[in-house]
C-alpha cells in the first residue's frame, strides 16, 4: 500500500465513527485491496447490523447538490455489500484484517493505526455473531445479501471445486488464503456449512485422495478428487497457503 498517498481532508480519519443509528457499529474510510494487480482503494465503509457496505464516495455526497450550485451528483450507490460471518486478524501487520461474507467473498482491509483496527475488529466480530444468528433462522434464498458492483475486485480464491467427503458425498470446497470453506453446492449464495484454517496437507496412496489437517476437528479430513490431476492441484495450493501463512 502506498502510504505516501495524501488523503482528502474532507474524508476524515479511518477511525470508526460512532453512530446514533440503531444497529450501526462503525463507519469510516478504509483501504481495501482491489484488482488483479492488488492495488489499494480508499473507500468509505458502513457496518450496520450484520451487513458491511462500502462506497467510492462518502454516501452523504448524494445530498451535496442541494447546497452547492453547479455540483454534479456522482454515483453514491455501494460498490459492494456483504453479510459478515467471519473476521481474520492479520499476523504480519498490526493494521490489516480480512472480512469474510456469507457467500464466500473476502475483503482484504487495512486501517491507519492498530487502535482503529481493534475497534473495527470488535464491531465486525459483533456483526459476525449477528450474521450467524440470522443464517440459522433465515432461508438461503433470503440470505443472498452478498453483492458487488466491483468489476475489478478479486475474491482471492486460490482453488475451488467439488471433492468427495466419505459418508457425505460430493461437496463444493473453496480455498481462500489458508481458509477452507465447504458448501453444499457451487451457487454463490450458498452459506458455508463449515469453515476452517488449513494447517497441513498430504497426498494418500490412492492417486485421487488427500488428507487435510484443519484448525477445527481432532481428525484430519480425507477428501477424494475427481482425478489425480485435480488432487495434485489441491495439494499444491494447500501446501502453498500453509507455507505463506
Amino acid at each position: 500500500m502506498n502510504s505516501a498517498r495524501s488523503h482528502p481532508s474532507s474524508r476524515g480519519a479511518s477511525m470508526p465513527e460512532s453512530s446514533s443509528t440503531a444497529g450501526e457499529f462503525a463507519a469510516g474510510w478504509l483501504w481495501k485491496k482491489s484488482g488483479r494487480f492488488s492495488s489499494w482503494k480508499y473507500q468509505y465503509f458502513i457496518l450496520r447490523g450484520a451487513l458491511l457496505s462500502y462506497y467510492d464516495k462518502y454516501p452523504g455526497e448524494e445530498y451535496a447538490h442541494l447546497f452547492a450550485p453547479g455540483y454534479t451528483q456522482g454515483d453514491t450507490s455501494p460498490r459492494g455489500v456483504l453479510r459478515v460471518v467471519h473476521v481474520e486478524v492479520g499476523q504480519k501487520s498490526a493494521i490489516a484484517f480480512k472480512v469474510y461474507g456469507s457467500s464466500g467473498k473476502v475483503l482484504d482491509i487495512r486501517v491507519e493505526t492498530s487502535v482503529a483496527r481493534a475497534k473495527w475488529v470488535n464491531g465486525l466480530n459483533l456483526a459476525s455473531q449477528l450474521g450467524k444468528r440470522k443464517l440459522a433462522t433465515t432461508s438461503v434464498s433470503i440470505d443472498s445479501a452478498d453483492s458487488t458492483l466491483d468489476s475489478d475486485d478479486e475474491n482471492a480464491v486460490n482453488c475451488a471445486g467439488y471433492l468427495t467427503v466419505p459418508k457425505h458425498g460430493n461437496k463444493y470446497f473453496v480455498l481462500q488464503g489458508n481458509m477452507l470453506s465447504m458448501h453444499a453446492d457451487e451457487n454463490p449464495w450458498t452459506v458455508p456449512t463449515s469453515r476452517s484454517y488449513v494447517l497441513g496437507v498430504k497426498p494418500l496412496p490412492n492417486s485421487q485422495t488427500l488428507e487435510v489437517r484443519l484448525s477445527h476437528g481432532a481428525k484430519p479430513l480425507v477428501l477424494q478428487a475427481q482425478s489425480s490431476q485435480e488432487r495434485e492441484k489441491w495439494v499444491h495450493h494447500m501446501t502453498e497457503c500453509c507455507v505463506t501463512r
